[in-house]
């Protein structure tokens, strides 16, 4: 119910919505009727959550977000924001993964934010 809620409330703001868990959701409205996408995120992670992650993500998002507005047209169709959103999941759960499993329960946000690189490299192989 409590998604359903925050689904219908990202429908009228017309914006994206992304609800962080052990899979994530996202959804974002695809026209100007009460219809939206909703993607799945289940990249795996520690069960491990630092302060400051959601901020990590939340930049990870924007930047995807870039990435993708200037490439929309490469897309099957599925909005941009959707495909940003779940890219920065991914990536960001990755290094929260990576970090838990080289400091345990003493990582922290910038042990993260150091395996952002590899992170990115294990989501989407040598693209660069």
């Amino acid at each position: 119910k409590q998604w359903y809620q925050r689904r219908v409330r990202g429908n009228k703001l017309k914006c994206t919505v992304v609800v962080k868990g052990s899979t994530d959701l996202i959804c974002t409205r695809t026209s100007e009727v009460e219809s939206s996408e909703v993607l799945k995120c289940v990249e795996p992670a520690s069960a491990r959550r630092c302060g400051g992650q959601g901020d990590i993500l939340a930049g990870a998002i924007g930047l995807f977000s870039f990435w993708a507005k200037e490439n929309q047209k490469a897309f099957d169709g599925t909005p941009y924001q959707c495909l940003a959103a779940e890219a920065a999941c991914s990536v960001v759960k990755r290094a929260n993964l990576l970090a838990f499993q080289k400091y345990k329960r003493s990582m922290i946000t910038s042990d993260m934010v150091s395996m952002l690189p590899q992170a990115f490299e294990d989501v989407f192989g040598d693209i660069a």
